[in-house]
């Protein structure tokens, strides 16, 4: 799913802005208006991005909106029912496998949870995706689509918690590029991150 846009506008409780993530296919986009800055690059710069002062990290954002591929060379089933395959997903470190993601698919083909882990086993990440609603659009060669109306992300190493409510999921099959514009005031300070 690396090959799609997506524009999320996020706001807190009051009703004001907290972020605005645009993806357009690798490329990504990130407006933190608190700290009136706009940091923007590859998604695989995202790994490691220390100049994004967030509790949110945005690699974690970026994986609870578009779950990632699984390459099925390292990639093994761990345990299969009728409501979910759980998946093993591993990395490389040195030449030594290990286990660095662990997958929770659905039937309809979406992935309900996930959890990273890094090389000495640690969790850095675990997403819940909850509350799927079928959307009902003729997307490509799709009759519709699953959609969580609820994300929560688990950061350990931070020790917070985000939870993200969907309240407008509209799935578009031709994009026009000015439902994509990302306006920010002026004076924004531009961060690109390189890889």
């Amino acid at each position: 799913r690396l090959d799609e846009r997506m524009l999320l506008s996020c706001y807190d409780s009051n009703k004001n802005l907290v972020f605005v993530f645009r993806t357009l296919d690798r490329r990504f986009d990130l407006y933190m208006p608190s700290q009136n800055t706009l940091y923007h690059g590859s998604v695989f710069d995202l790994e490691d991005s220390p100049e994004i002062e967030s509790h949110l990290k945005p690699m974690d954002l970026y994986r609870a909106l578009k779950p990632g591929m699984f390459d099925p060379k390292h990639t093994e089933v761990d345990a299969s029912s009728d409501v979910r395959i759980s998946l093993n997903v591993f990395g490389n470190k040195d030449g030594e496998p290990y286990l660095s993601r662990k997958a929770y698919v659905m039937p309809v083909g979406d992935v309900a949870g996930e959890l990273f882990f890094d090389a000495e086993g640690q969790t850095l990440t675990e997403i819940q995706r909850h509350d799927f609603e079928e959307v009902k659009e003729s997307v490509g060669s799709f009759k519709s689509i699953y959609f969580p109306k609820k994300i929560t992300i688990v950061s350990p190493s931070t020790g917070k918690n985000t939870a993200i409510f969907f309240t407008k999921v509209k799935p578009l099959d031709t994009i026009d590029t000015f439902e994509f514009l990302l306006r920010v005031p002026k004076g924004t300070k531009e961060v690109s991150l390189k890889e």
